[in-house]
């Protein structure tokens, strides 16, 4: 670094400072001034002749540098100064070029593997006997994909009904006819134990309605029949008060004007009811003083056995649908 000078007062002059830094810059261009005024005054086919002719000297110099110290074909052999910094160059250029082989390997992608087309075998021709044999070539057995299985389509919900009304399912309503193709055998055996009982009197008529069936003497009635599932409801024209202490319930419905005829209920669901009832209606026939048919014959009052929907194609089985 180049100091400038100080006054009296101790300041640097600054002046002596730039004028030494400029004195190298000036020394330089004074040099180089005379080389490029002679480039400039020469041909342009000269000063390309000289620089293809550095070039070639450059060229020249760096073959024999390689071939004779790094290719160990030094004609100095061991008398060679530099011969050992020659070696470390040789060997620090192989490491190098080996590192950046090593990262080319790694960058490059790995090449799929192509793919092997499969020839179909031609047919081959075999004489015998002078007649042409063709033998064909076992056929190629197509790989076919396994079948996907089928999904079954989305069942759409069932629209909800509006709102503020309740759909509620259809109300069946079974006629009397309808219950005897629906009993079942114990309840046939009881209706057939029934029926007979009371048809073995003399003078003894029935009538259906669409749910009761009634037993009629002398234009009055005996007894009424109904159904309730299993259950017999067994109205009979008799007074409760007149069986104080009876063996089933006995139960008084002079108050329905329906019943006003057969006032009396007992519910049968089952054989000792069912004789509790037949001596309920020997006590009626005795007070009506009817007589027994002696050459009435047991008849079987069983009927074919109907499903629900063939009752209500047949009208004996009626619908209605509530809603709330």
């Amino acid at each position: 670094m180049i100091y400038g000078h100080t006054n009296k007062n101790g300041e640097k002059n600054t002046t002596s400072t730039l004028k030494n830094k400029t004195r190298g810059k000036t020394k330089l261009a004074v040099h180089a001034l005379p080389l490029l005024v002679f480039a400039t005054r020469l041909p342009g086919t000269v000063i390309f002749l000289i620089v293809i002719l550095v070039l070639v000297l450059v060229a020249g110099a760096g073959f024999l540098i390689y071939y004779f110290l790094l290719k160990d074909k030094c004609f100095l052999k061991d008398k060679c100064v530099i011969r050992d910094k020659c070696v470390r160059f040789k060997n620090l250029l192989k490491n190098l070029f080996k590192g950046k082989k090593k990262e080319k390997d790694e960058q490059e992608p790995v090449a799929k593997e192509p793919e092997v087309k499969v020839e179909k075998p031609e047919p081959v021709i075999v004489e015998k006997d002078s007649a042409p044999v063709i033998e064909e070539p076992p056929a190629v057995v197509p790989k076919v994909a396994p079948a996907k299985p089928e999904v079954a389509p989305a069942v759409k919900p069932a629209a909800k009904p509006a709102k503020g009304k309740k759909v509620m399912p259809p109300l069946y309503n079974y006629s009397f006819q309808a219950r005897r193709h629906l009993m079942d055998e114990p309840t046939l055996r009881l209706y057939n134990m029934l029926k007979n009982h009371i048809m073995k009197y003399e003078n003894v008529s029935v009538n259906q309605t669409w749910d009761h069936e009634i037993f009629m003497t002398s234009g009055r009635a005996l007894a009424r029949l109904r159904f309730h599932g299993k259950t017999f409801k067994l109205y009979l024209d008799i007074n409760a008060e007149d069986y104080p202490e009876p063996k089933f319930p006995l139960i008084d419905e002079s108050k329905r004007r329906s019943e006003s005829t057969t006032q009396t209920l007992l519910n049968v669901r089952g054989p000792r009811m069912m004789k509790y009832g037949l001596s309920l209606i020997d006590d009626i026939a005795a007070a009506r003083e009817l007589v027994v048919n002696e050459d009435y014959v047991i008849e079987d009052f069983k009927v074919e056995s109907l499903t629900n929907e063939a009752l209500i194609e047949l009208g004996l089985i009626k619908s209605s649908k509530a809603s709330f």
